[in-house]
C-alpha cells in the first residue's frame, strides 16, 4: 500500500504546498470512501477532527495546469464572447 505522501506526489501536489489544501483533499477522500462503504452496507466510523482555535488564514491562490485542450477551449470561448458583443452592437 502506498503512503499518503506517495499518493500526493503522484497526484501532483507540491511538497511546499498548503497543508490545509492537502488535508482537505485527504478528508474528502476518506468521506467518499465512507459513503461508498455505507452504500455497500458496511459499518462506517465517523471522522472526528481535532478542534483547533481559529487562526488568521491567508487566502491562497491556487493554480492549475489544465493543458492545451483547456487553453484552446478558453480561447474559443473568448472568441465567441467577442463575436456576440459585435452582433449585439450591430443589432442595437
Amino acid at each position: 500500500m502506498k503512503s499518503v505522501g506517495e499518493l500526493m506526489q503522484e497526484l501532483g501536489f507540491r511538497e511546499d504546498g498548503s497543508d490545509a489544501v492537502k488535508k482537505a483533499f485527504i478528508m474528502n477522500l476518506i468521506r467518499a470512501a465512507q459513503q461508498s462503504d455505507a452504500l455497500r452496507g458496511k459499518p462506517v466510523e465517523p471522522i472526528v477532527e481535532e478542534a483547533k482555535p481559529e487562526e488568521a488564514r491567508v487566502p491562497e491562490q491556487l493554480s492549475f495546469n489544465l493543458g492545451p485542450v483547456t487553453n484552446e477551449a478558453i480561447h474559443s470561448l473568448e472568441s465567441l464572447k467577442r463575436m456576440r458583443a459585435r452582433m449585439t452592437r450591430k443589432s442595437g
